[in-house]
């Protein structure tokens, strides 16, 4: 199968000018949640990741220094703002783990500052381009091709939808990757119609949901992920051939759920 180099170029040279900073910021809403201001869980052992801007004792270490310093050079003509949001000293710079990503960074800049907060992923190449993740999964598609990702393994299959699914969320909505049916954000209290709303999701998908996993199937893997997307539970079936070509067929099992508000 051939691989989807049409718009990577264009992809890859994308900074963040022409996008407005409502469009890759990820504004959280006032419930709040583990893991970060949005809600979302930190990403499971199948997408680790590396604090990068600080150290566990909150010192400034010189590998997330780099990196900021980079963010902070390739943004200098940004003007949405996220360069700033970037280059200020309370910005969370989290590099994910993705050594199959050949050339490029995937970076979680994350801020508590202010009433809500904010929260975007980006991409960063060794030469000091930057493309924005947050809700273009096109882009992330784009990113694979001009990496000239090989995906070898049903473990490399699995960390790469699960970057993916994590790095193009967009935030405008309570959105987190879950693995069973517990994981799924409900309102802290719920009346009778509401509960009986959970109890037949429950019962509907308690026993389909499960962790990301993957298949061999013809030049590539079929991978299954789960995602809580606002109040509905959507199934992404992801088509990822060994060379990278990703295809994503996501499909909404239940809605209406009592989930928190974000925007």
């Amino acid at each position: 199968m051939g691989r989807r180099t049409t718009t990577a170029r264009r992809a890859a040279a994308a900074l963040v000018a022409p996008v407005t900073l409502a469009a890759v910021l990820a504004v959280a809403g006032c419930t709040g949640g583990p893991g970060g201001l949005d809600g979302t869980v930190a990403p499971t052992p199948s997408a680790p990741a590396t604090t990068d801007g600080t150290t566990t004792d909150g010192t400034t270490s010189d590998e997330g220094t780099d990196v900021r310093t980079r963010l902070t050079q390739a943004l200098r003509d940004d003007t949405t703002g996220l360069g700033d949001l970037v280059a200020q000293d309370d910005t969370t710079l989290t590099v994910l783990d993705t050594p199959w990503l050949d050339g490029w960074q995937v970076v979680d800049v994350l801020s508590r500052a202010g009433a809500h907060g904010a929260r975007a992923y980006l991409a960063l190449s060794d030469e000091g381009t930057v493309t924005v993740l947050t809700g273009r999964p096109e882009a992330f598609v784009d990113l694979l091709a001009e990496a000239s990702v090989r995906v070898r393994d049903e473990a490399t299959a699995v960390a790469v939808v699960d970057t993916y699914l994590d790095a193009t969320r967009s935030f405008r909505r309570w959105s987190q990757r879950v693995a069973t049916f517990d994981d799924v954000r409900l309102r802290p209290t719920l009346d009778d119609a509401a509960q009986a709303t959970v109890d037949a999701a429950r019962t509907r998908l308690a026993a389909q949901i499960g962790p990301t996993s993957a298949q061999r199937r013809g030049d590539g893997f079929a991978v299954v992920a789960w995602v809580q997307d606002g109040d509905a539970v959507v199934r992404h079936d992801v088509d990822l051939t060994s060379d990278g070509t990703l295809t994503d067929h996501p499909s909404t099992q239940v809605s209406g759920l009592p989930a928190p508000v974000s925007r």
